[in-house]
């Protein structure tokens, strides 16, 4: 983004151009400036194996999700309706860990008929997971019982 003559511009276009042409309310997003950031980032960690995952509740928006898939980044979704986008948007099942809190039976169900790798974050989680997918692939959270956050309830 910059400013020419007092007018913001987005990747050289003018914001009122891009609002006189698409009406406003409008979110622009500029797709070079997110491969950038996201290759930036992705190689400042310089380990072999490194999946990049994107917590889709940043953003709902498919053309990014399919943008982001492109460039390689694998996707962390909280819910089955953040799965369901992640695969809509053409990411397939080994690219997306579900790391939800409380999750349901139902839901455990569809992450399983979809394949999708299930962050367990519980003892009665792991206990119902197994009882459903024996012999199968999961991944575990781990709470050390150290951090901060803004509520002791909230420890990161």
């Amino acid at each position: 983004m910059t400013i020419h003559s007092n007018q913001l511009h987005i990747n050289g276009i003018a914001a009122e151009a891009l609002v006189a042409e698409f009406g406003s309310l409008l979110y622009v997003y500029d797709a070079e400036c997110i491969r950038q950031r996201f290759r930036q980032f992705h190689s400042a960690f310089p380990y072999l194996n490194l999946d990049v995952h994107y917590a889709r509740k940043a953003n709902s928006n498919l053309a990014i999700l399919r943008l982001l898939r492109e460039e390689g980044a694998y996707i962390d979704a909280v819910s089955t309706g953040e799965v369901f986008m992640a695969l809509e948007a053409g990411y397939p099942a080994h690219a997306i860990l579900f790391t939800g809190n409380n999750v349901t039976d139902e839901e455990m169900h569809f992450l399983l008929e979809h394949r999708i790798l299930i962050n367990i974050d519980s003892v009665s989680q792991l206990k119902r997971y197994g009882q459903m997918a024996p012999d199968t692939d999961m991944a575990l959270r781990i709470n050390p019982n150290m951090g901060s956050g803004h509520h002791d309830h909230c420890v990161t």
